[in-house]
């Protein structure tokens, strides 16, 4: 950064997977983040609406400046986008999950019950509207992908539309990794990201 006029040289901007990878030169330490997530936007081609920024794995606020957001010109900056392109959106809306009667013990409201060992008493998760669920008594020994689910029966959505992120990392329920290889903790906070089929978050 220069010291004459607090100007970064260049910003890295990922993708939350760490891919398709974005550089915007030229911005101050004054800019505002509202104004770099526009030209993030414009730079991807998507809506400024459908996507958030993050550094030092939490959302950046629109009314900060980078400066205040602590973004130095080594820092990281990871970007969600939370609308689905379009020719990923299915045909037929999928139904919301709801409670049934079914007791098999893969049934969201009971995967908590497959697991033994520690579990973490309140786990925090905040949706990208500033509002928040607390989830209880979460095995260690849970896999992310039944956390997922349980985290988005409790909620009420889609689990399809669904993405947890932890330290700003999207937590992977294609693999074999527990709640636990993502060190998770008592009071950990994630951040949900809900992808509304037509474009557009929760």
């Amino acid at each position: 950064m220069s010291g004459d006029n607090n100007t970064y040289g260049a910003l890295r901007i990922e993708d939350i997977n760490g891919e398709e990878v974005v550089n915007i030169n030229g911005m101050s330490q004054y800019t505002t983040v509202k104004t770099f997530r526009r030209l993030v936007a414009t730079r991807i081609r998507r809506s400024p609406e459908d996507v958030r920024l993050m550094a030092f794995g939490r959302l950046m606020d629109d009314d900060s400046t980078l400066g205040e957001c602590g973004v130095e010109e080594n820092t990281i900056i990871s970007r969600i986008v939370t609308s689905l392109p379009e020719d990923t959106i299915p045909h037929n809306k999928i139904a919301p999950v709801r409670p049934s009667t079914n007791t098999a013990s893969d049934h969201p409201s009971r995967l908590r019950e497959k697991y033994e060992g520690r579990k973490l008493e309140n786990v925090f998760v905040k949706k990208l509207d500033g509002r928040s669920l607390t989830v209880h008594d979460i095995p260690l020994q849970m896999t992310v992908k039944d956390f997922v689910k349980y985290v988005a029966y409790e909620k009420g959505m889609d689990v399809e539309n669904v993405r947890l992120l932890f330290g700003g990392k999207e937590m992977n329920t294609e693999s074999n990794l527990i709640v636990m290889d993502y060190g998770l903790m008592n009071g950990s906070e994630l951040i949900l990201v809900y992808r509304l089929i037509g474009g557009g978050c929760h």
